[in-house]
């Protein structure tokens, strides 16, 4: 399956999710047609917010009509920004995830502030930085009030902050920074525990399958029937289960 995402990390979340589908990530239209100049994927899974890329490379023509799923798939970094923040890192943490935040939002903090009631984890993001960008000065806060009032003084340029904490947390740390106004535009990455998968907030937009040839009756029904079991029998119908077995039949 070719994944068209601007998310590399949405592929590891298909692949812990979805059985019997070997993920291949195209993030634009020059990684779509390196794909398909070495294989020729069964189908193909596009993130709406992505599709422009898709369509650029069928409108170059393509000998092969592949079927495609359009969707609004998962996104790590989307699930931050429904937190209100830039980004979002699952805990553990590693150097490569704190260096692909730092090349998607294009920024080179001279000041950074890192804020979670572990200071193990405070001191290892700080390493982290400080091995990525040159001189960087790492800020540390322990809660969200101070750090707050580290933010307030020293105004940082990108904010790593846990978001679950006693007292005030990631969130309400996030809503008072965007409610300071020389502080509102600041970048701001969540670091949690918490995983996109354990969140239910629902993803906007449809579900699109599209093969040339169409589909036979037999085709839609199991379609059909596997969409409505995963919607009105949930406890019954796993969603890796549903999502492998619309993977086949689309193909």
């Amino acid at each position: 399956v070719l994944v068209i995402h601007d998310d590399p990390r949405a592929v590891g979340l298909l692949r812990r999710h979805v059985d019997g589908c070997d993920f291949v990530l195209a993030e634009d239209a020059g990684q779509i047609r390196s794909v398909l100049a070495e294989t020729l994927p069964d189908t193909v899974l596009v993130e709406r917010d992505s599709l422009g890329e898709w369509e650029a490379v069928v409108a170059e023509g393509m000998s092969v009509a592949l079927p495609v799923l359009i969707a609004p798939l998962p996104s790590v970094h989307h699930f931050g920004a429904m937190l209100g923040a830039s980004d979002f890192l699952p805990k553990p943490v590693t150097r490569d995830d704190v260096a692909y935040v730092l090349q998607r939002l294009a920024v080179q903090p001279r000041t950074a502030l890192v804020i979670d009631d572990d200071p193990h984890i405070v001191r290892l993001i700080g390493r982290m930085l400080r091995s990525l960008v040159v001189d960087v000065q790492v800020l540390e806060a322990f809660d969200g009030e101070e750090g707050l009032a580290v933010a307030r003084s020293r105004r940082p340029d990108l904010v790593f902050v846990d978001l679950q904490m006693p007292g005030m947390g990631g969130e309400q740390f996030i809503d008072a920074l965007a409610g300071e106004p020389d502080l509102a535009e600041t970048p701001v990455v969540v670091v949690s525990v918490r995983s996109v998968e354990q969140e239910n907030a629902a993803i906007h937009g449809g579900l699109t399958i599209q093969r040339e040839q169409g589909f036979a009756l037999s085709e839609l029904l199991g379609l059909l029937d596997t969409t409505l079991a995963a919607i009105t029998r949930p406890d019954v119908v796993s969603p890796a289960s549903a999502a492998a077995r619309l993977a086949a039949l689309a193909g």
